[in-house]
């Protein structure tokens, strides 16, 4: 989820609203990798092709102003970094990550820059910073928040492929043993191979989409209308004072939000009340499976004894996870996203856990000699996690499909005239030898990109011996790496690093046109591929989350480019900026994974149990396709088989259903627009559906509840909740997962469950 932010009265709120005021809302913010960022906008209301007239407006302008300064770079990465912890925990607790570039924007504008003011009045060294230097600051950011590597979703699956008996050891390939004290190298080496291309396939991707095709990529934009808005003239005192407060603002609740996480894992009932818990102890104390099978009973009016029904009501809730949960960080994401996304969120809660669930199991779709809790795990397993893959995979293809117009540029690319600069360029450099062209074009990389003043220097490029030098440095190092340390066949990755050339043009393509950011589609294209062909499951989802995770990085570094495009920033500079951030990314991102894993140990056993505090939905997702995809689907309701024939039912049942309502909502789009713009807020979103199937019903009450205070906040007071609904998620979202990763260290220094106050359970 990414923060959208606004950062004065006559910010970028007019053009941020249509997040979740327009009704234009027909995109779906987040696939099952879950990264939300700016989908929800109106992209329709926006220039499908942006040109140059983007870049006149206002500026505010520093003479000492600065395409790149390590003191941004720095600070960028050390926000980003704040985001990548936050993911980090975010994607193990429900399988969902935010953007930085927005939250990068707004910390600029409403945090570092008053603060520079402020010292500049006692020394000079502290200059205020200028627009570049904040995009400097938002590539940074941006760069190193979006870092991930999978180890939320596919790198927890290798652990897991060690302890699964049903594998043979040539289906299991070279699964990682121990627990995670004990792959540490294997770790990182796998993140530092996962993430290398997208830094440098970025650069010839800007060239191509932002340059010449000149696409939207509305993350970008709106992250850019931010920067125009922080340094437009004129600005009033009213726009000083709401920036102000909401610098307070996002301050109180990033302390609230790390309070509150740490009182909820100490003493869970602040947050957490556990209602059908304490109403199905059907009187006695019974358990759950005692109380479902011989509820307690009354002797009606005609002295005959009948069950009381109403308390298996209470046991089944209670068995299925249905708590009313205040957890902060949901609370949080409720104030971030549209609130179309916390409506279906709760809906998908509501028909996987107060609908399908109880269906199978009343209709007994568990093996013999189950208890309830045991087919209540057996049926999320092998019934619920089917349709979050298959459905999400038909709805994603499905859109590709309707919205194959989008595809034109790639095959009718624009023709690209070189400016009169340009050309004398590359006039001069035909007399020069191959030795002088690298020499000039090192010295470029450390100097030119670093030059003053008020110039716009969009067309500056990164030269090719840097990125396209670095991309086959980082590919060759990526496949010794794979080939030693993993085991992965050499064709495997051959195969893996063509699809990703491929996939990304598509994946920037769609994205650009439409901020559609389809990573869980191009990762399962790759493993349910090379798990066809008989690949291991360790190798196919190594290769799997490699494409994934290059989508993954490419989508937040080239949006971070359009802004820069926009603002007249060197783009040679973005480049040294994400440069930074990804070395920021990595050692927060590998940080915060080892210390939730150390405290955690449940993280990476398999299966999960159930009194885990992460869940992580997104490596159940992943691993059960690469296990299916090379073992081949088993259906039935025994220990043995993968999938019960209900779980088949709603996955074939639910993707057509999402195939022909997709094709509805392109259809009035298209030719019905006014009848689109009056009820897109009723289609559904799939991929929002589908979260709560891999995960407990308690996070959608959060999110629903956090949504009901939101609105009702709007009814009394819609401008406050306009001007800081975003500084109060995005606070109590950071704030949150920093809690959290003290609360792991208190756990890593020796304090167990047994020394915490777990009243009401």
């Amino acid at each position: 989820m990414t923060s959208e932010a606004v950062v004065t009265v006559e910010s970028a709120h007019d053009y941020l609203e249509p997040i979740d005021e327009k009704k234009d809302k027909d995109k779906e913010p987040f696939d099952d990798v879950h990264h939300l960022g700016l989908n929800e906008l109106n992209v329709d209301d926006m220039k499908e092709g942006v040109d140059d007239e983007e870049k006149d407006f206002e500026f505010e302008w520093f003479p000492d102003d600065r395409d790149f300064t390590w003191r941004s770079s720095i600070l960028g990465g050390l926000i980003g970094g704040l985001i990548a912890l936050s993911n980090i925990y975010l994607g193990l607790k429900v399988g969902i990550t935010q953007g930085a570039s927005l939250f990068a924007v707004m910390m600029g504008g409403i945090v570092v820059k008053p603060v520079l003011a402020m010292l500049s009045k006692w020394n000079d060294k502290f200059k205020i910073f200028g627009p570049k230097e904040h995009c400097c600051l938002q590539s940074s950011a941006t760069s190193a928040g979006g870092l991930n590597g999978g180890l939320t979703s596919a790198v927890i699956a290798l652990w897991w492929i060690a302890q699964d008996d049903t594998l043979s050891p040539e289906a299991k390939g070279d699964p990682w043993y121990g627990d995670a004290k004990d792959n540490i190298a294997e770790c990182c080496l796998l993140v530092f191979s996962a993430v290398s291309f997208g830094l440098f396939l970025g650069v010839p991707m800007r060239n191509y989409f932002i340059v010449q095709q000149k696409l939207t990529f509305p993350d970008g934009f709106a992250s850019a209308e931010l920067i125009k808005t922080i340094y437009k003239k004129g600005r009033d005192e009213a726009d000083m004072l709401l920036a102000k407060t909401q610098a307070k603002v996002i301050v109180a609740f990033s302390i609230l939000g790390f309070v509150g996480v740490l009182l909820q894992n100490f003493i869970p009932i602040i947050f957490t009340w556990p209602i059908f818990h304490n109403l199905a102890s059907c009187g006695g104390g019974q358990s759950v499976d005692a109380c479902i099978e011989t509820p307690p009973s009354y002797v009606n009016s005609s002295g005959e004894e009948v069950p009381t029904q109403v308390y298996v009501g209470f046991a089944l809730a209670s068995l299925w996870g249905w708590v009313l949960s205040f957890d902060p960080v949901m609370l949080g994401t409720a104030f971030i996203v549209p609130q179309r996304v916390n409506m279906w969120f709760f809906v998908g809660a509501v028909l996987a856990y107060a609908v399908i669930g109880p269906a199978c199991m009343s209709l007994h779709e568990y093996p013999d000699g189950y208890n309830y809790a045991e087919g209540k795990r057996f049926i999320f397993h092998n019934t619920l996690l089917w349709p979050a893959v298959f459905v999400v995979i038909a709805s994603s293809l499905s859109d590709l499909c309707y919205e194959w117009r989008q595809f034109k540029g790639l095959f009718n690319p624009p023709k690209k005239i070189k400016t009169d600069d340009e050309l004398a360029v590359s006039n001069s450099k035909k007399d020069m030898s191959i030795v002088d062209r690298l020499k000039a074009d090192f010295k470029f990389t450390f100097t030119s990109a670093y030059s003053l003043g008020n110039v716009d220097r969009s067309d500056e490029k990164t030269p090719l011996i840097v990125w396209l030098g670095g991309l086959i440095i980082f590919a060759v190092i990526s496949f010794l790496i794979l080939i030693i340390y993993f085991n992965i066949t050499w064709w495997y990755i051959v195969v893996t690093m063509t699809f990703t050339l491929f996939l990304s043009i598509v994946f920037l393509q769609i994205l650009g046109a439409t901020n559609w950011a389809l990573l869980s589609l191009m990762g399962k294209i790759v493993v349910i591929t090379l798990g066809l062909a008989g690949g291991s499951v360790s190798s196919i989802l190594i290769c799997g989350n490699l494409v994934g995770q290059t989508m993954s990085q490419l989508a937040d570094i080239v949006q971070s480019y359009k802004t820069g495009y926009m603002i007249g920033a060197s783009p040679h500079a973005q480049f040294s900026a994400n440069f930074v951030g990804n070395v920021f990314g990595l050692i927060f991102t590998l940080g915060g994974f080892f210390i939730f894993t150390i405290a955690f140990p449940c993280i990476i056993e398999y299966p999960t149990p159930d009194t885990c505090a992460f869940e992580v939905p997104s490596t159940n997702a992943w691993y059960s396709l690469a296990k299916a995809v090379n073992s081949g689907f088993s259906i039935g309701h025994e220990e043995t088989d993968n999938m019960t024939w209900s779980g088949l039912y709603i996955s074939v049942g639910m993707s057509i259903f999402a195939v022909i309502t997709n094709g509805v909502k392109f259809w009035t789009k298209t030719y019905r627009p006014e009848f689109f713009k009056k009820y897109s807020y009723f289609f559904p979103l799939y991929s929002v559906i589908l979260i709560p199937f891999l995960v407990s019903p308690g996070y959608a009450v959060a999110t629903f509840v956090g949504g009901v205070i939101r609105q009702i906040w709007k009814l009394m007071y819609a401008t406050d909740e306009k001007n800081l609904k975003y500084q109060v998620g995005s606070g109590l979202v950071c704030g949150g997962a920093l809690g959290g990763a003290v609360y792991a260290v208190i756990r890593i220094a020796g304090v167990s469950d047994t020394d915490m106050l777990n009243w009401g359970f």
